[in-house]
């Protein structure tokens, strides 16, 4: 029998014979277009010869193998716009894979841009969170000085996605506004915008000299107008502010890290979803993830109305951009996402309307983020005495320390110490705790920037694997049915809302 062919018009040379068979496999859209709408020519010219040629090719071979920069794009769009998941999926393999490895400026500007443009093209954000994800810890300032040398040529959520790149480093931002800031007569709306979005209480805690020398070029443009000047005045005023309240924030700062009487107590107190709220007004609560813990309570004990909920979530929301209350500690998408998975397989009624809840937290950027919260797993256990003490090693450079000159890796430890079998974890501050662990401590390491939470891991009758994340046992109440938990780690969500550029 004669195989069917296809006639695929290109931009540039002799229309292209190609197998149905190779076309349909895998695309619900030439399906659609061949057999139910008995197309025997379809017109690809709005691609590239050369990437319709190759797109073909990885068609026939079901593979896409080591390709071009050049012909990403394309490669990726024609798998969108035809439906072919498994090459979407492998361009977004091949696009992370040069993300792990990225560490020249060029690559760098090219993976932004790939990034960038799947944004706005696709709404796909997943590609520009894992790239933030992958570059944020290293050094990308030259890549940003270049990338914002002209500001009039970027969208503004493209100057905010570098902010999050740029991670803590403040100096490369002011240069850069500096640089922007050359033979301008007057503050043009791109600088305003990156001003309203830095942290600028940061910037002048970390080089007060190069921070006073931005705000003294802007006041000096030769035709600012009075708008801008009153903008300027109120910005540096609110720096004023935040530094004040950045000071107060150290002096009052706490040892514990985890008092689990303490805890337990407020586990069984918080009954409703008000009575939550109430224990963050009253400070007894410093982060979402304690947040997302007691709601995991709350909902097993009573179901929160539809009123109730939309009630809690708006009176959340208020907290946070309240500058009067001390801000909460966010809590990582990805952190949530283990919960609502885990959730998924719990036979409660409640689970759905929980899940629901946390997935509206979670497209919340009030209350969560992806870029300001570090998790820090658990190195080492080092045992003071049997069953009663002992001290955890935590490995972490934190964004504010700088270079460090001393010996061994930047870090801190939690002691462990029971009393009436209840534990209780405290951030070791003296030197002395630290002699031959291999850690060092450096002071901006603080005990009221960490949540500490445990991973579990156990299987279904059907043999699927639940991980659990959480600092009490919750699994046992939303998952009785899996009795085969095993610990995983140890982790602590590290806040690094003040020492992030980004606001």
């Amino acid at each position: 029998m004669e195989e069917t062919t296809v006639v695929i018009k290109i931009k540039e040379g002799d229309p292209l014979l190609v197998s149905k068979q190779r076309l349909t496999s895998d695309s619900r859209i030439f399906r659609n277009l061949i057999d139910e709408c008995n197309f025997e020519e379809i017109d690809m010219s709005d691609f590239s010869t050369a990437a319709v040629t190759l797109f073909l090719t990885i068609l026939e071979d079901k593979n896409l193998g080591e390709i071009r920069n050049d012909m990403f794009r394309e490669l990726h769009k024609m798998a969108v716009v035809f439906e072919v998941m498994w090459l979407k999926n492998d361009c977004h393999r091949w696009l992370r894979s040069k993300m792990s490895l990225a560490t020249e400026d060029h690559v760098k500007s090219f993976l932004f841009d790939e990034c960038w443009y799947m944004l706005q093209k696709w709404e796909d954000r997943d590609a520009m969170e894992a790239l933030i994800s992958c570059l944020s810890p290293k050094n990308n300032s030259s890549f940003i000085s270049k990338y914002m040398s002209d500001l009039r040529k970027l969208e503004l959520k493209q100057i905010d996605m570098m902010l999050r790149l740029g991670g803590g480093d403040s100096d490369v931002f002011l240069s850069v506004m500096l640089y922007n800031l050359v033979r301008k007569k007057d503050l043009s709306d791109k600088l305003q915008h990156l001003l309203r979005k830095m942290d600028l209480a940061l910037c002048c805690e970390r080089n007060e000299k190069l921070y006073l020398e931005v705000f003294d070029t802007i006041s000096n443009l030769s035709e600012i107008s009075n708008a801008n000047l009153k903008f300027i005045y109120n910005l540096t005023s609110g720096t004023i502010r935040e530094m004040s309240s950045r000071k107060r924030k150290l002096k009052q700062g706490t040892t514990v890290v985890r008092e689990w009487k303490k805890y337990e107590d407020l586990l069984n107190t918080c009954k409703t979803s008000n009575d939550i709220i109430k224990s963050v007004n009253e400070d007894c609560v410093k982060s979402m993830y304690e947040v997302i813990d007691l709601l995991l309570k709350v909902y097993h004990v009573k179901t929160p109305n539809e009123e109730e909920r939309q009630t809690f979530i708006t009176t959340l929301e208020n907290i946070f951009t309240n500058p009067c209350n001390n801000m909460l500690q966010k809590i990582s998408k990805e952190y949530l996402d283990i919960i609502t998975d885990a959730l998924d397989y719990s036979y409660l009624e409640q689970s759905d309307q929980l899940i629901t809840l946390l997935n509206e937290i979670k497209s919340n950027d009030k209350l969560t983020t992806c870029h300001q919260n570090v998790i820090i797993k658990r190195d080492k256990i080092i045992t003071v005495t049997e069953d009663k003490e002992r001290k955890d090693l935590y490995t972490f450079k934190h964004p504010g320390t700088g270079t460090c000159t001393e010996t061994g890796k930047c870090g801190f430890i939690l002691r462990e110490a029971v009393s009436d079998n209840k534990w209780t974890f405290e951030l070791c501050t003296d030197s002395e705790d630290y002699t031959d662990t291999g850690v060092h401590f450096h002071d901006i390491i603080s005990a009221h920037d960490m949540f500490m939470y445990n991973t579990m891991s156990g299987h279904t009758a059907a043999g699927n694997k639940v991980t659990v994340v959480g600092a009490w046992k919750w699994r046992e109440i939303w998952l009785p049915d899996i009795t085969d938990w095993v610990f995983v780690e140890w982790s602590i969500a590290y806040n690094v809302t003040d020492y992030m550029v980004a606001k």
